[in-house]
């Protein structure tokens, strides 16, 4: 894994990330299978590391790789790539929130207006 810091880290990927781990020296393909058990942080020399799925202690992020990870459940594709990029422009949070408050008051709206309705003759008798 490419140099990164704790934080880098750990605004990319949340506890329970699935890994792969070289407790020892980083060599060749056998890594480890594991998740992340903890957010990464960084020790005392700086260098950061993150707890993993069967091993105490912290591993160093330089002998951890990420796995491509499944979507959430019920979570598109594109959305759970923007989730984990991170590249979801606040501007358009903002379309959406008004965009799902419109939908919100003409519910509002035709609630209303189907409360106010009078009584069909049919209905009632």
């Amino acid at each position: 894994m490419k140099t990164m810091t704790a934080e880098q880290f750990n605004e990319k990927y949340p506890v329970g990330t699935k890994v792969l781990y070289w407790p020892w020296v980083r060599e060749g393909e056998d890594g480890i299978p594991s998740e992340t058990r903890s957010e990464a942080w960084a020790l005392g020399n700086g260098d950061p590391v993150v707890k993993v799925n069967g091993k105490s202690g912290g591993i160093l992020l330089t002998h951890v790789e990420v796995l491509p990870q499944p979507p959430a459940e019920g979570v598109s594709t594109s959305v759970a790539r923007a989730r984990r990029e991170r590249s979801i422009d606040p501007f358009d949070i903002v379309l959406r929130i008004e965009e799902l408050e419109g939908r919100q008051a003409q519910t509002d709206e035709a609630l209303c207006a189907l409360r106010n309705r009078p009584v069909a003759a049919s209905e009632g008798s």
